[in-house]
């Protein structure tokens, strides 16, 4: 079970190129429903950084191969066109993209991206 004392080993310096904050989510995914069908898709290097292009791809990725929800645990301080069309591209092919919001937690007026995520 994962809770605050289980979860602190994420807390160290040492970084594992295949497991982050997308594989937690998954996990605990897999422990509410552990019958869904998981699609692993990683965005993003050990070390929390990451390339727009390569968040670009998964979200097609994603939509071409039938999946219902996209987790997007991460913001932007712009805006991308890119990512927007990629958006659109899913929500067209109705797939939920769940995008976290102000994980800084700063609030308004700082604004985060994605912000063009269908609302459920």
């Amino acid at each position: 079970m994962l809770d605050q004392s289980t979860a602190a080993v994420l807390d160290g310096k040492v970084q594992y190129a295949a497991f982050g904050h997308g594989t937690m989510v998954m996990g605990v995914i897999h422990l509410v429903a552990p019958t869904a069908q998981l699609l692993p898709l990683k965005a993003f290097h050990a070390d929390g950084t990451g390339n727009l292009s390569d968040i670009l791809r998964a979200i097609y990725y994603a939509g071409q191969n039938n999946a219902i929800v996209i987790n997007m645990s991460f913001d932007m301080k712009t805006s991308s066109p890119e990512l927007k069309n990629a958006l659109d591209y899913a929500n067209q092919l109705n797939v939920i993209c769940a995008a976290s919001a102000g994980n800084d937690g700063q609030g308004p007026p700082l604004l985060v991206y994605p912000r063009h995520c269908k609302t459920m």
